[in-house]
């Protein structure tokens, strides 16, 4: 399956990395403990994590195929990530956020080109 990356801006067609080569996420955890003065147990105050966010980074055979993913990336858009994986699909819909917009072409060959998009999951 190939990968896919969709913009939710009008009339912006979808972009296919050659490859996802980093997927990192993480969850913020909510949840607070409150340590007592007068007691040996702390109280808790429970809330569940955040969505996944992180960062995305996307590799591309051009520099130009790179700058359309950057270009894509600076609309004001909800973006969706289907990636295949060994046991079927996976799908992220995402937003970027807290952080830049990085494109690398790559020193030693001077070909291939990779960019990274931070990004928060949302949902619709």
């Amino acid at each position: 399956m190939t990968d896919t990356i969709t913009s939710s801006a009008p009339g912006t067609p979808p972009l296919h990395p050659t490859l996802v080569m980093e997927w990192k996420t993480s969850r913020k955890a909510r949840s607070i403990v409150h340590e007592l003065l007068d007691e040996a147990q702390p109280a808790i105050s429970m809330a569940p994590p955040t969505t996944r966010r992180g960062v995305l980074k996307y590799f591309f055979p051009t520099e130009a195929a790179a700058a359309e993913c950057v270009a894509m990336h600076t609309a004001l858009a909800h973006f969706t990530l289907t990636v295949g994986i060994s046991t079927g699909t996976d799908t992220l819909t995402y937003v970027v956020a807290d952080g830049d917009i990085t494109l690398t072409l790559d020193p030693d060959t001077a070909l291939v080109t990779t960019v990274e998009v931070p990004y928060q999951e949302v949902t619709l």
